[in-house]
């Protein structure tokens, strides 16, 4: 019993896991995919090797992989939700500490 869950999990058996969770055939591959980005992290510290799509290293011009079924090299992900965090909120909050300093010599 605990060998044929260990095989499932593993996903030794491809027919399985695509019957049991109904994936496609890109989404195994994607699967697949992850999991050896995965294992390479965890082995050199890169996530990258031979025959997989190259997940761009972090910097200024804020590359990053869209993991899908068709991967592609994306940018600034989510850079509006992020100028709330580090330009909106901060420029509000001192708004309102400069009100207050207002009312406080009245």
């Amino acid at each position: 019993m605990l060998a044929g869950l260990k095989h499932l999990i593993c996903g030794s058996h491809p027919e399985i896991l695509r019957s049991v969770f109904h994936l496609t055939e890109k989404e195994e591959l994607l699967n697949k995919r992850v999991m050896k980005y995965w294992a390479n992290f965890a082995r050199h510290g890169n996530p990258n090797s031979e025959g997989l799509p190259s997940w761009p290293v972090m910097g200024r011009d804020e590359q990053y992989l869209q993991l899908d079924t068709q991967p592609a090299v994306g940018r600034a992900l989510k850079a509006r939700r992020l100028q709330f965090w580090t330009k909106t909120l901060p420029q509000k909050i001192q708004e309102l500490k400069g009100s207050q300093d207002k009312h406080a010599e009245l």
